[in-house]
């Protein structure tokens, strides 16, 4: 089933269908330059649906650790405030839990709530 952990990574159809993009294309930080280095944060579930996006590209100097783009986005996306306590953020695929972790360059990040398969 899509979305569970396979060796520390995101695993099954929906982390393969955010990684190829799927479901439109995603929005550029307003400004952004298109051939500097891109963030690519990608929104499942409940995250989606607070922040109105599937996905967001935003310049790498806008974020350089994990906790300022937790920061960034709760700011643009009110909603998401709530529910950023139970988030799980997965770098490039890896359940990443400390905010002080440094993103490069061309790193994908995305944002899984919780959930309930029942």
């Amino acid at each position: 089933m899509g979305g569970r952990l396979a060796g520390g990574r995101l695993a099954g159809g929906r982390a393969r269908r955010a990684a190829e993009g799927v479901g439109g294309a995603p929005a550029p930080l307003e400004g952004a330059a298109p051939d500097g280095p891109l963030l690519r944060v990608v929104f499942l579930g409940a995250a989606r649906e607070r922040a109105g996006r599937a996905e967001r590209l935003l310049p790498a100097s806008a974020a350089p650790t994990l906790g300022a783009l937790r920061d960034l986005l709760c700011a643009e996306h009110p909603p998401l405030v709530a529910l950023a306590p139970s988030l799980r953020w997965a770098v490039n695929g890896a359940f990443e839990p400390h905010a002080a972790r440094p993103l490069a360059p061309s790193d994908t990040v995305t944002l899984v709530p919780p959930f309930s398969e029942g």
